[in-house]
């Protein structure tokens, strides 16, 4: 034997006897159940000591069993720094640095017999993430789109250079990779069963405003967090190792908002935010649950709509100032030299907005001639210096705030008298809210149900009986006006008791399926007085029912609303409704209808409701009085 080969036998002998003290301490210490350890790989207790890792991906792993044995996988992470002789990109090390550095610290490793390899390319990652502080951005609800319902949240990298710069950023997204050809049922499935892969993603901030703020019409809210350096390092380290992995996901539980909660923890072990328990994970909710930690959150950024944006500043605008915007907007007059300088930047930082709007209703697109406007109108707007100062210009309403909404399901106890006698209803809804809910956190504009379902029990009745529900009940009004019209539109489908629109002597126990859908229009005549008090709206829909007691076994028809709703403020809410149902084929029937319901909040989650309806065709009538518990 050489002596250099004497040499390199004693070195690897002290490598392995290095390593194996570390694997006794990890065993005799149980470092394997820290919770830096256990969140680095996603580990949740099963109860008794199981673990199971959400990781989904066994190249994640480098024990076989890793996934369900952190002492395992923490056992051959060590090992692996003995067999490693490559010093780049492919070492060990470099695919997995988040945990490596933690091994390192945690065993103290001894850096003459293990020195740290270089990874060029995840060093050049790791420049472009590098970020003085993080923020969580919520991208408000957008009901026309089935994956964004909710909302959404991301992990913002910001590099605090102003604001300018702050469009370079990059936001880490986490979302199901689904195919694009797709039924509606095979999507709601496998959404609801984790059949969908799940994937980080990584983009310039810039390109999330355009999508969100602008091509969407969605809000912006920026949540930024006390997470200091090391734990900045530490989210950047993890997400590279993210590439050799994927979760499945999960819409109601593990979606986006519960993997930006997991990389907090990564950031800071000492929290517990995706220790939920919640049937449904919301990112309102997250946002919320990250509010209510000790130092958490530092600052608050909002970012409004393009269409709110726009409104606002239309309000800014005399009646003068109006005609000569619509001149400008629809004839390209450009405005005279006798109007004041600054009241041009305005009019002309307005159609600017204008035209990004029509972009967004034209599919992202812009023809030549308003692509030379677009250009030519920012240069005669000049500098925004000027706007910037004006008191209140870019200051919308702050109403949409997820921290201010009330939580998001519900559960209603009522009482009422109706033509089929007296009675007592449980009512429940999964998500999300009606139009006489409180809209703070919420749109004004726009009414969800989800699985929504209400139970009677009649004086007379035996057994509690389905009233009606609501598989998906959708409503999104688009109020016209300002030189912007947008149909606004609905959908409904679900079931519904005779009960609902019939007196009976006794209860048949019949049932019916609906389904409809229509477009309408909306106006909001007070909006500058005062913002979202009153909306006037009409619909036009589609319907068909479906039952064996029909005659043929189905009725077709439509139906004609006219709707009130009025917002007295913040707790205090009426809803009128004026329906006209007729079928002309199958069952030939009409159902005029009209109702009242008021919501009054006596807490942030806590509310009243009366309701009062009568069908005229029927003389059907009930009045029903009820409490409502958010949750």
């Amino acid at each position: 034997m050489t002596i250099s080969t004497f040499a390199n036998d004693n070195k690897s002998n002290k490598r392995e006897s290095h390593i194996q003290i570390k694997i006794d301490k990890l065993y005799k210490e149980k470092i394997y159940k820290e919770r830096n350890w256990l969140v680095l790989l996603h580990y949740k207790d099963k109860k008794n000591d199981r673990y199971s890792s959400y990781a989904d991906s066994q190249s994640f792993f480098l024990s076989l069993i890793g996934k369900e044995t952190p002492s395992k996988e923490l056992e051959e992470t060590l090992k692996a720094l003995i067999s490693d002789n490559h010093l780049t990109d492919s070492s060990v090390e470099c695919i997995f640095p988040a945990r490596f550095q933690w091994i390192r610290e945690r065993f103290s490793i001894d850096e003459n017999l293990f020195p740290k390899p270089l990874c060029p390319k995840f060093e050049e990652f790791y420049n472009q993430m590098k970020a003085k502080t993080l923020s969580v951005v919520f991208a408000s609800f957008h009901p026309e789109h089935p994956a964004s319902l909710f909302g959404h949240t991301m992990l913002k990298f910001n590099s605090e250079n102003g604001e300018p710069a702050e469009l370079e950023d990059v936001v880490v997204t986490y979302a199901a990779v689904i195919p694009r050809l797709i039924d509606p049922f095979g999507y709601v499935f496998n959404g609801l069963n984790g059949r969908f892969p799940g994937s980080f993603e990584i983009q310039k901030y810039k390109y999330k405003i355009y999508e969100y703020n602008e091509y969407e019409n969605r809000n912006l809210w920026e949540y930024k967090l006390n997470i200091d350096a090391k734990g900045i390092d530490k989210v950047i380290r993890h997400l590279w190792e993210m590439q050799k992995n994927h979760f499945d996901y999960y819409f109601f539980d593990e979606n986006c908002s519960f993997r930006i909660l997991t990389l907090l923890e990564v950031a800071n072990s000492e929290l517990y935010l995706s220790n939920i328990n919640n049937l449904l994970i919301q990112p309102a909710d997250t946002i919320k649950l990250i509010a209510a930690q000790d130092n958490l959150l530092e600052e608050v950024k909002f970012r409004p709509s393009i269409i709110q944006r726009y409104r606002h500043k239309y309000g800014y605008l005399d009646e003068s100032e109006r005609k000569l915007l619509k001149d400008l907007i629809e004839n390209d007059i450009e405005i005279e030299d006798n109007v004041n300088q600054d009241r041009k930047s305005i009019l002309y930082d307005t159609a600017i907005d204008y035209l990004l709007i029509k972009k967004a209703m034209e599919k992202g697109n812009l023809n030549e001639i308003d692509k030379e406007k677009y250009f030519r109108y920012n240069q005669l707007r000049g500098g925004t210096n000027y706007l910037t100062n004006l008191n209140g210009y870019y200051n919308p309403p702050v109403f949409s705030n997820p921290l201010l909404g009330h939580d998001p399901s519900q559960i209603m106890f009522s009482g009422g008298n109706s033509s089929n006698g007296s009675f007592a209803e449980l009512s429940i809804r999964p998500v999300l809210r009606d139009f006489t809910d409180p809209y703070p956190g919420y749109s004004p504009y726009n009414q969800l149900f989800f699985l929504n379902t209400n139970v009677r029990m009649y004086e007379n009745g035996k057994t509690p009986k389905l009233q009606e529900m609501h598989f998906i009940q959708m409503t999104s009004l688009n109020p016209i006006g300002q030189l912007i019209n947008k149909a606004s539109w609905r959908f409904d489908t679900g079931l519904k008791s005779l009960l609902t629109e019939k007196i009976f002597k006794e209860d048949p126990g019949i049932v019916y399926g609906f389904s409809s859908f229509g477009f309408g229009v909306a106006t909001e005549p007070f909006y500058y007085l005062s913002p979202y008090s009153l909306v006037l709206y009409s619909f036009i829909d589609i319907r068909g029912d479906i039952s064996n007691t029909f005659v043929k076994g189905y009725r077709l028809g439509s139906i004609v609303t006219v709707g009130v709703l009025c917002r007295i403020n913040e707790r205090i809410s009426f809803h009128l409704i004026g329906d006209y149902r007729s079928y002309a084929i199958g069952e030939k029937q009409y159902f005029p209808e009209v109702s009242i319901q008021g919501n009054y909040q006596l807490m942030n989650n806590f509310s009243l409701e009366i309701q009062y309806r009568k069908v005229h065709s029927t003389s059907l009538d009930e009045a029903r009085f009820g409490a409502k518990v958010y949750f």
